[in-house]
């Protein structure tokens, strides 16, 4: 009953509103002092007291642990809280009921003599709790600047308004190609580092803040900031009330991040894809600041409090509501749709995905002498646009093939006398490019010696792409680039992964003064290579890999989704390592 109480309270909260503290022109009141919800604090403070994933808190109730369950998701779930206590509940859930599992007919069953027993109900409470629990985690709301307690009943300055996230998620869930089942959950900074690091921040794609004081992180919290923006999460940070303090605070906080000069704050431009992702947003009234961080714009502050218009939104709004009111909220909610959906692409992965694309950091803790080296090449065409792709790539072959990789980042340039030391060279870029004649001379040496070259044109640059293919045809005139087929073995599990099908994104313009439009196709992977004498010494991808090994691809980056991208680089890789 207390999990069914605290899902039911969370749930009221959404419903039970009136518009008294609005101003008579539809205004809303956003900067009064935030009240916790007590009831719904105290009931989840029970639990994490009592927790338990194995059996039913309770003794005398024991036999309706599958229901039981249930309940916990629920409670989690519309709470918005991922751990009770430090219990992680839904894999800890999870874990235990593929034991309680029937491995021949995949039913389950709760104690004898009750309602469990009978397999259609207990296997419906484990599916509910199983399949729920999956959802795909969108924002993590960040709570900082209070102490790390799950007690705690400090709101300020993290959560000043407290349904906001959860408003937007559940307004999203209900438009037209957007899956109709999206979550959101609250995170500690301080709990983060202690518990998984940066996979603990990468469970969400995007990690949202506000706050009208100056937000405070210590060093190790920085680096954990930095680690997440690089492995391809996102930062949304606004500034509640339009504090001035808050801005002021926020712009340190992203110098500490990235102390180069080139990540700065800079305001965005009227034709950034963040204001037509979904509606079509007024750049002068949205107004959005962002910093550049890889393939994207990775951080992205606004001045306006959005938050609190959020916060009161609801499903069947006061009658009395002013229209003035409805028109802001109707607007916030737009500006909040359009950043879910330039780092989404409408389509986010299951936490469970997410969490389980390969880091360069778990490689740098894992390997300490690695065997396999690839060198990034140099060139004018930015070359380094995703900087971490490359050691997200040999983090996956470590983990999916069992090979050991150097954590090392290597760079050199066509010229270097170094460069015949790496077999395996790599180039991807956004922007055109030409060689020397010392630079294609070099490179084709390198190939006729045995050496493999693999590239991709990042978000499927068409400048890139031009360059790379007039590259080729001076290294390689008597051997142009064709598609590879589509049944070789480079898609097969004799290399890697089984690929008969990948997931790739479509994005296009549309009709001019509409929003992006963009879709996820299914077929057969394409790649084009340079095939000499029965073997592939050069493997090129028009769509992007890169910036999906990165986390970073977006609505405006054409190219395959992360984890069929990841499929990809390691089976072409691996096809490298076994001619």
């Amino acid at each position: 009953m207390t999990s069914a109480g605290v899902a039911t309270m969370a749930i009221l909260e959404s419903f039970i509103r009136d518009d008294q503290d609005a101003l008579p022109d539809g205004t809303p009141v956003c900067c009064g002092e935030p009240q916790p919800n007590q009831p719904l604090e105290r009931g989840i403070n029970w639990f994490r007291n009592n927790f338990s994933a194995r059996e039913h808190p309770n003794y005398q109730h024991r036999g309706y642990f599958l229901y039981y369950i249930y309940g916990l998701e629920r409670a989690g779930r519309l709470s918005g809280r991922r751990y009770f206590g430090d219990h992680d509940w839904y894999r800890e859930g999870a874990d235990y009921l593929s034991l309680m599992q029937d491995n021949v007919i995949g039913t389950w069953k709760g104690a004898a003599g009750e309602g469990e027993q009978n397999s259609v109900v207990g296997t419906s409470f484990a599916l509910l709790f199983l399949s729920k629990g999956m959802t795909p985690v969108v924002i993590n709301k960040l709570k900082y600047g209070v102490p790390d307690d799950p007690a705690s009943q400090i709101q300020i300055p993290w959560n000043r308004h407290s349904r906001d996230v959860r408003n937007l998620m559940d307004y999203i869930s209900g438009l037209d190609e957007w899956p109709k089942l999206l979550s959101w959950q609250e995170v500690h900074i301080s709990a983060a580092l202690r518990r998984g690091g940066v996979q603990e921040l990468l469970q969400a794609p995007i990690l949202f803040l506000n706050g009208s004081d100056p937000p405070r992180f210590t060093p190790e919290e920085i680096a954990l900031l930095r680690e997440y923006v690089t492995q391809g999460g996102f930062i949304f940070a606004e500034s509640a009330c339009r504090r001035e303090d808050f801005e002021k605070g926020f712009r340190e906080v992203v110098e500490q991040m990235f102390p180069e000069s080139e990540y700065r704050l800079r305001r965005l431009t009227a034709d950034h894809p963040i204001y037509r992702s979904e509606y079509l947003l007024d750049a002068e009234t949205a107004e959005l600041w962002g910093v550049d961080v890889g393939c994207r714009t990775s951080i992205v502050y606004s001045p306006n409090d959005y938050s609190c218009l959020w916060d009161k939104w609801m499903v069947a709004p006061p009658k009395n509501r002013p229209p003035q009111m409805t028109q802001r909220i109707n607007k916030a909610l737009s500006v909040g749709t359009n950043i879910v959906a330039y780092v989404t692409g409408r389509d986010p992965p299951s936490k469970i995905e997410r969490q389980d694309l390969p880091v360069a950091q778990q490689l740098k803790d894992e390997v300490e002498r690695g065997q396999i080296q690839i060198a990034k090449i140099k060139h004018e065409g930015n070359w380094d646009v995703a900087p971490e792709a490359v050691g997200n790539l040999l983090a996956a072959l470590n983990a999916v093939g069992g090979m050991s990789a150097s954590p090392e980042k290597f760079s050199r340039t066509l010229t270097d006398p170094d460069l015949q030391n790496f077999p395996i060279i790599y180039m991807h870029g956004r922007n055109g490019f030409t060689l020397t004649k010392t630079e294609t001379e070099r490179l084709r040496q390198h190939l006729e010696r045995g050496g493999v070259l693999f590239a991709d044109a990042c978000c499927a640059a068409s400048q890139f792409d031009a360059a790379f293919r007039k590259m080729m045809a001076e290294v390689d005139p008597e051997h142009p680039l064709k598609r590879v087929p589509a049944d070789h073995e480079i898609f097969t599990s004799k290399v890697g992964h089984e690929l008969k099908t990948v997931k790739r994104r479509e994005t296009s313009d549309g009709t001019a003064g509409q929003p992006l439009q963009t879709r996820i196709i299914e077929g057969e992977p394409f790649l084009e290579g340079i095939e000499v004498d029965g073997r592939y010494r050069v493997i090129y991808s028009k769509f992007d890999l890169s910036c999906a090994l990165q986390r970073q691809a977006n609505l405006g980056c054409p190219g395959y989704i992360d984890e069929d991208a990841v499929k990809l680089a390691v089976n072409v890789v691996s096809y490298f390592l076994v001619q």
